[in-house]
């Protein structure tokens, strides 16, 4: 497990999974503190969150904060998919937080592009403050400040 650990004023390029402490796998996650995060992913196929960038099956994530002192300079950047503490999760979510960033992709945010993400209840298809896919795996997650983009370069 990867516990107790506080990242911060971390930058994180790459072109698939990008994440502040994981870009891919199956892990579990808790008590964890990302703040000033300036996480890219830099293809259309990339994908990015400022904690885990792709959370398999079987993940546990809990109690990740994602922080910022203004979110005008520190979010996800993505040309893909991008999520403000995780990007695509195939396993639970909770009891995290999200705060002062920014989330943005240069896809445009439109239901055709993944209808699964189309019933997020926080307005993000391609970009979303909390994640982008698997919507019914987490829980007790909030967002405060997040300002999500799709469709800019």
């Amino acid at each position: 497990p990867i516990v107790q650990i506080k990242i911060t004023n971390i930058t994180a390029t790459g072109k698939y999974a990008v994440g502040g402490i994981l870009g891919c796998g199956t892990a579990k996650i808790d008590n964890c503190t990302v703040t000033n995060p300036i996480i890219t992913a830099n293809s259309e196929h990339g994908v990015a969150g400022a904690a885990v960038g792709i959370a398999v099956e079987e993940s546990e994530l809990s109690n990740i904060n994602i922080t910022s002192e203004n979110s005008e300079n520190y979010g996800v950047f993505s040309d893909g998919l991008a999520g403000g503490i995780v990007a695509i999760n195939s396993g639970l979510l909770k009891d995290s937080s999200v705060k002062n960033i920014t989330v943005k992709t240069t896809i445009e945010n439109t239901p055709d592009n993944d209808e699964e993400a189309t019933l997020n209840i926080y307005s993000g298809m391609c970009a979303d403050a909390i994640q982008v896919q698997y919507l019914d795996m987490y829980e007790n997650c909030t967002q405060e400040n997040v300002n999500v983009i799709a469709g800019e370069a």
